[in-house]
């Protein structure tokens, strides 16, 4: 039976240490893909450096830029909580990344005048995927790519609110134990695998979606 003394340092050392076992565990299941996924970003972020630098001198344009910037940043960050046993706070962080890559492309269109409403905080971000695909068609987007996008989003939903997903990442699906804080489960192999191929995934298609805001901010 924990005393209040061993319950405390369980808490403190939740609260104020990277739970190094944890981490180790997640680091040896998914080396290959982790690889692949620096390389991918490393490049996205070069390539944002490009967006970056012709849109400096224009206010609207760097408002473009900081978004996916911020959906590069969101989206290291939500692998690195996830490799550190916070499956459900990644998650969260990955929807965020998806719709800012939602909301950065709208924003890239200047004869949409969402940027604008943006600007004025006067456009909801969770509505960027659905103008997308509304959209698509003016924008000559790939239907499928927004689709790709929605389904992406709609993963990682269940991250956000209370679910099936939220409560039992703190049960152990391999045996009766009960996790506080971060954890690597051996049970939930086949959803950890789903969160690091979707990410991946994503992950590679980074440089085209910078690529194609790059030409949108080139034809204002």
């Amino acid at each position: 039976m924990e005393n209040y003394k061993s319950v405390r340092e369980i808490i403190y050392t939740e609260t104020t240490q990277d739970i190094t076992d944890v981490r180790l565990s997640f680091l040896e299941k998914y080396k290959d893909q982790i690889d692949r996924f620096v390389d991918n970003m490393s490049q996205a972020f070069l390539n944002w450096r490009s967006l970056d630098s012709i849109s400096s001198i224009n206010e609207k344009k760097a408002h473009v830029s900081a978004l996916v910037y911020s959906s590069i940043n969101l989206h290291v960050v939500s692998m690195k909580l996830f490799l550190s046993g916070y499956s459900v706070a990644s998650g969260n962080l990955e929807r965020q990344t998806i719709e800012i890559i939602a909301l950065a492309i709208l924003c890239s269109y200047k004869n949409l005048k969402i940027l604008d409403r943006y600007i004025q905080n006067s456009y909801s971000a969770n509505k960027a995927l659905r103008d997308l695909s509304k959209y698509s068609k003016n924008c000559g987007l790939n239907k499928q790519s927004t689709s790709q996008l929605i389904k992406a989003r709609d993963h990682f939903h269940a991250h956000s609110h209370p679910s099936y997903i939220t409560v039992g990442s703190n049960f152990s699906f391999g045996d009766q134990h009960l996790y506080l804080g971060a954890s690597f489960d051996s049970g939930k192999i086949e959803f950890y695998n789903k969160d690091v191929a979707s990410r991946l995934s994503l992950s590679s298609v980074f440089n085209n979606y910078i690529d194609g805001i790059k030409k949108n901010l080139l034809e204002w």
